[in-house]
């Protein structure tokens, strides 16, 4: 899950919220949750990083797909 997380940590409007001191930003491992000090900012992050985590597991199966029909 790291290398999905640190993908989605670089989109540009992701980035500016996780680099901002005053969110008081925290990632909970254990809930695969954004914890903030902003409420809206909270809830904006991890419906973000819910939908990013759901996309991808589609790109994962389109690619298991494509690799299974290559060989």
């Amino acid at each position: 899950m790291s290398n999905i997380k640190s993908e989605f940590e670089k989109l540009p409007i992701i980035q500016e919220i996780i680099t901002d001191e005053d969110y008081g930003l925290m990632f909970d491992e254990g809930f695969s949750k954004y914890l903030c000090l902003s409420d809206g900012n909270e809830e904006y992050l991890n419906g973000a990083w819910m939908v990013w985590q759901h996309q991808q597991s589609k790109i994962d199966k389109l690619q298991a797909n494509f690799d299974q029909h290559d060989q």
